[in-house]
């Protein structure tokens, strides 16, 4: 039998099905998730940092960008420190987008090279190729 807490989990799940939940709920909903259910997604990640940036500024500044009266020090720290945490996540995926770009380019580069070798050269590049990536 399915202890109550499950029960209950089970019944909010059902309750949940086919509703349209913000941005803001829908990343608190995905935290609540075991890490072990969620692959690491990139992309999926600097989005809810970029949720949570937006969920935190959006209760502190007015719609002019303007810190309003009640925001609290601690809360403008916790502003400045999910920003800071987004931007340092988005430019190291930056970084790695731009090198992954760069190894296409090369890869691109070296077999339109690879096609005027002779054949026995290319299968042997191809050979070589296919023990380095444990092809």
């Amino acid at each position: 039998m399915d202890s109550p807490l499950m029960e209950s989990a089970d019944s909010l799940l059902d309750k949940l099905a086919g509703k349209k939940l913000t941005d803001a709920q829908a990343f608190k909903l995905s935290g609540l998730l075991p890490q072990s259910l969620k692959p690491v997604d990139i992309h999926g990640e600097i989005h809810s940092q970029y949720i949570l940036l937006n969920t935190i500024r959006g209760r502190l500044l007015d719609e002019n960008s303007q810190l309003l009266q009640d925001a609290t020090a601690k809360e403008v720290q916790a502003l400045m420190s999910q920003c800071n945490s987004f931007l340092s996540l988005y430019l190291r995926s930056m970084e790695k987008i731009d090198r992954d770009k760069e190894l296409v380019e090369i890869e691109q580069a070296v077999t339109e090279a690879m096609r005027d070798c002779p054949k026995e050269v290319q299968d042997r590049y191809l050979e070589r190729l296919k023990e380095l990536l444990g092809v």
